[in-house]
């Protein structure tokens, strides 16, 4: 008895999961991969994390600088806390407006 693949739940499944590869996931790939680049004065203005070292040896870089420097500067420290605070803000008003109504 062979499987017969049913082309119509394949594509209801594929279309979506193929939307969310690109526009989602993909991107989210290629900012982390920037963030633990290293910063060069240059286009782009990051290196690569992986290249050839003499005599044919793989080299990885990363760097996690960034997200120290991120902690250290007060300037983006409090910034991350403040849109935390407004996300549990409006969090908790989207809560009290949206619970009753559905209810």
């Amino acid at each position: 008895m062979t499987a017969r693949i049913d082309w119509g739940r394949a594509a209801v499944i594929a279309i979506p999961l193929i939307w969310l590869v690109l526009f989602f996931i993909a991107p989210l790939f290629l900012v982390l991969k920037i963030s633990v680049s290293e910063v060069a004065l240059q286009r782009p203005p990051y290196l690569p994390l992986i290249q050839w070292a003499d005599e044919g040896i793989l080299q990885f870089t990363i760097n996690f600088g960034n997200y120290a420097y991120l902690i250290e500067d007060s300037l983006y420290l409090n910034a991350y806390l403040e849109s935390l605070k407004i996300a549990g803000v409006s969090t908790l008003f989207c809560l009290l407006i949206g619970y009753p109504m559905a209810y």
